[in-house]
């Protein structure tokens, strides 16, 4: 009778362990995670141009930093056109720089990337230029 008993919760345990197994693998993503333990899957891209002429600013540094740490998660440049398309971004609340020599920086908050939204399309970003007048310049000369 004890056997029977025995036998009875082995065969019951096994079948629960293996429903579990099987649940779980079935739960896994299809994609491979990264380096960071998150799928990458997301995309994020925009336009940059210059604010008072309207032309597009190439080669504009575009910096993506995760929140939580502050740190360096990809970046690109702007093409001819002034557009950037940011690639295999992890899932995850980030916070963007978009920078330019000439231009005053310009950061974008609050961008989440995750599994119902992973493309974003910032738009259009519109760079102002940083400009430092002086107050007096005198040249002076002698000759010879």
């Amino acid at each position: 009778m004890k056997i029977r008993t025995t036998l009875k919760y082995f065969a019951f345990y096994t079948i629960m362990l293996t429903s579990v197994i099987t649940i779980n693998a079935q739960n896994t993503p299809s994609n491979k995670p990264n380096s960071t333990g998150n799928s990458a899957i997301g995309v994020i891209k925009g336009e940059v141009e210059d604010s008072l002429t309207g032309d597009p600013v190439e080669y504009g540094n575009i910096v993506l930093f995760r929140v939580k740490d502050s740190s360096m998660t990809t970046g690109t440049i702007t093409n001819e056109k002034g557009q950037f398309v940011l690639t295999k971004v992890p899932f995850g609340k980030y916070y963007m720089v978009v920078s330019f020599i000439g231009y005053k920086n310009i950061k974008i908050q609050n961008i989440f990337i995750k599994p119902q939204a992973s493309e974003l399309d910032l738009g259009l970003i519109k760079l102002e230029p940083s400009t430092n007048n002086l107050s007096t310049v005198n040249i002076t000369g002698e000759k010879k």
